[in-house]
């Protein structure tokens, strides 16, 4: 509501509080060589288990929001330039977090010890108490600050995705609403957060609350895989279009790595959709079909109503800056 340079500014913050205390908390335990010393055996893939098929998705939902500065171009100096560059910096330094603290987590509480790692409630807080006390008692504090900083992130950018959509006529222009006093897209970003707590308070009626989290975080994150797949199978699609007019785009960034993109989705969909989950995970393959099922349905009708909104969609969606030229060099 306040504007983008605040809820930036908040975002990062909170992100530097987060980073520095579990890298502190990651450094030592390793320096101190853990419960039983240092070991390669958590890089090993476990053969067979169908768990990780299931918690892959997890690993996807923790890297979400890395394209978040892309919608943001239109309120952002030199986009051609610092846009690429926080996208890409978002995913390299989020890996190597993510990699090290979850190393340092398995090796403070000791390689065959992955039971008492995974029935811990809260093991950053047991391994913290364990190898550098006084850290502890922030640790909680860490969690509470990086959900809040995602919130924030994700309302700055989802807001700006509607706000741009309804300017352009993909939904309805009453969400294009600009708040008189702080020149936000205030009625997009109502529009994100009041369904969102209202599915959350709803869920929790049927099911306890950590299995509503896990369930409508699987849900969603299926969704944006989704949509990160068919923007991969987007990818080749228009290098095909481009070769036939005699365009000529590079092929590793145009169709090897998108090839390898959609390798890598597609392990979270089939660990999400496979058959024989327990309840109320064996609902998501229907849940997701009704997904794709109302999204086909509303673009046909878009088509039939909008169809100059339609063709336009990505620029929309990207805001002014979808509109300039392809920077991209022609292949050498």
């Amino acid at each position: 509501m306040l504007g983008l340079r605040f809820g930036v500014r908040v975002t990062v913050a909170l992100y530097a509080f987060e980073v520095i205390l579990l890298l502190a908390m990651s450094v030592t335990i390793l320096a101190r060589g853990g419960n039983a010393g240092l070991s390669t055996a958590p890089f090993r893939w476990p053969g067979g288990s169908t768990d990780v098929l299931l918690t892959f998705s997890l690993a996807v939902l923790a890297f979400g929001g890395f394209e978040a500065a892309a919608p943001l171009a239109e309120e952002t100096q030199n986009p051609r330039r610092n846009v690429p560059i926080a996208v890409i910096g978002a995913v390299v330094i989020s890996g190597v977090i993510y990699v090290l603290g979850s190393y340092a987590l398995v090796i403070a509480f000791g390689v065959g010890h992955s039971s008492a790692l995974a029935a811990d409630p809260n093991p950053f807080h047991t391994a913290a108490k364990a190898f550098i006390p006084f850290v502890a008692p922030l640790i909680t504090w860490v969690f509470l600050s990086s959900v809040t900083s995602s919130y924030v992130a994700a309302n700055t950018q989802t807001s700006r995705v509607i706000f741009a959509g309804a300017r352009g006529g993909l939904w309805s222009r009453s969400l294009a609403g600009i708040s008189p006093h702080f020149r936000t897209p205030a009625a997009a970003a109502v529009a994100f957060v009041a369904p969102s707590i209202l599915i959350g308070v709803i869920s929790t009626a049927f099911t306890s609350p950590a299995t509503a989290s896990g369930f409508l975080s699987t849900f969603g994150i299926l969704g944006v895989v989704i949509m990160y797949l068919m923007a991969n199978i987007a990818l080749i699609a228009e290098w095909a279009k481009l070769r036939r007019r005699g365009v000529a785009k590079n092929v590793w960034l145009w169709v090897v790595v998108p090839v390898v993109g959609i390798a890598v989705l597609a392990i979270p969909v089939w660990g999400d959709l496979r058959p024989g989950q327990p309840s109320p995970y064996d609902t998501l393959p229907w849940l997701t079909l009704a997904l794709i099922g109302a999204g086909v349905i509303y673009q046909a009708v878009l088509a039939r109503l909008r169809p100059g909104a339609l063709a336009q969609a990505p620029a929309l969606l990207e805001g002014e800056e979808g509109h300039a030229p392809d920077s991209l060099p022609l292949a050498g």
